[in-house]
């Protein structure tokens, strides 16, 4: 009897080493796969983000943004407000600067959730993780994406400075739909560049990463809200506020941008977007610069233009243009369609034959009309020194273009 136990003893123990040595050769064949497949952590030392064109009036006022599918303005960290850096390591990160690329206490918290409800309920991610996500791989909640997000994280924290990974995730997240970085957010839904913010306003930038269109503050504000009332509490705990700076940004009134509505940014050129206050012109002078820099520039590579068009006279223009409609209307007997782009249109330059202004109308009937009526009666005292044309073959002249 005791010969046979031995003999189970021993081939039970056969068995599991047998399954120990196969679950080991399989989970070594799956690291390898992994490991394989994994991104080159080198090209975060260069890594670039796609940035958004500027197009500039005559003053230099932002008259547009040209991009495709990522609208992005690149600022160096010193020109972001501390208070959104604080809060943003705060809401995402607060060991930031004392891990090296993963907090391995929130990971384990993580994963207790995610077994207790069987799904990827909660992220555990380090601000560097998020980096490794967002630069080198998808968004797919999966183990083997998981496992790449940590060597890559433990990569990139031996080959950048805190302060450089922190820079490039400010510039690199997701704020809203198609608004990428602290600088594009903080324009588009506060009207003011990143470094200018005040505490409440960068808690709830702050309060919106986790889900960036979900906490959307032109949806669901008072969502946004208690996350950001709480973002700047935890700030008073962690000694980034005292008691009464607390106070006044609690207090502080939240005004979001109210001259355009949400979505803020336009469809244009089929599969590129921009933001575009004086449509006309824009879409016209697009045209050109997509003719003469291509597409991959225009788009990703971040260029200024400055040009000659002048956003008051533009509105000077528009507004003549108006007055001039109702008379036009009368005889042609019809009414008058004011479109976004159309040929011809009416161009608004100075005596040196500068563009400076321009308003398309939908028929060529129209065009002439207008154009004659408003040689002969020029509505807005602004518009006296200017010359009045129909153009078929715009020359841009005295642009000015930047990188």
């Amino acid at each position: 009897m005791k010969r046979i136990i031995k003999k189970m003893a021993v081939l039970i123990s056969r068995v599991v080493l047998l399954g120990l040595l196969g679950l080991l050769i399989g989970l070594g064949s799956w690291a390898y796969l992994i490991a394989k497949d994994i991104p080159d952590p080198s090209r975060i030392n260069t890594y670039r983000p796609d940035l958004s064109t500027q197009v500039l009036d005559a003053q230099g006022r932002v008259m547009a943004y040209l991009f495709d599918r990522e609208h992005r303005l690149w600022v160096p960290l010193s020109q972001v407000s501390e208070s959104l850096q604080m809060a943003v390591i705060v809401a995402e990160d607060d060991t930031f600067f004392q891990h090296q690329g993963i907090n391995y206490r929130e990971t384990w918290n993580a994963l207790k959730v995610d077994l207790e409800k069987k799904r990827y309920a909660r992220g555990g991610s380090t601000i560097t993780q998020q980096l490794a996500k967002n630069i080198f791989l998808s968004k797919e909640k999966t183990l083997a994406r998981k496992v790449k997000e940590y060597v890559l994280a433990r990569e990139i924290e031996q080959r950048l400075p805190k302060k450089r990974i922190l820079e490039l995730y400010i510039n690199e997240v997701e704020w809203g739909d198609g608004i990428y970085g602290a600088e594009a957010a903080a324009r588009i839904y506060f009207g003011k560049p990143a470094g200018q913010l005040e505490v409440h306003e960068a808690a709830l930038l702050a309060a919106m990463l986790p889900n960036p269109k979900y906490f959307n503050p032109y949806v669901r504000l008072e969502q946004v809200k208690k996350r950001q009332y709480r973002i700047l509490r935890l700030m008073y705990a962690n000694k980034l506020l005292t008691r009464e700076e607390l106070s006044v940004a609690q207090a502080a009134p939240l005004v979001l941008r109210e001259d355009s509505g949400y979505p803020l940014l336009m469809a244009s050129q089929d599969r590129h977007k921009t933001r575009s206050l004086e449509s006309c012109p824009i879409k016209w002078l697009e045209r050109y610069l997509l003719k003469r820099y291509g597409g991959h520039r225009l788009y990703h590579e971040g260029m200024t233009i400055k040009t000659t068009l002048d956003m008051d006279l533009q509105s000077a223009f528009e507004l003549g243009i108006r007055e001039s409609i109702a008379i036009l209307e009368g005889d042609l007997g019809s009414p008058v369609q004011v479109a976004s782009v159309s040929d011809p249109w009416i161009l608004l330059m100075d005596l040196e034959g500068v563009p400076r202004a321009m308003v398309c109308l939908e028929g060529a009937q129209a065009n002439d009309l207008l154009l004659s009526h408003l040689q002969f009666s020029r509505p807005r005292d602004a518009l006296y020194d200017y010359v009045l044309e129909k153009a078929r073959d715009i020359q841009w002249r005295n642009l000015v273009v930047s990188q």
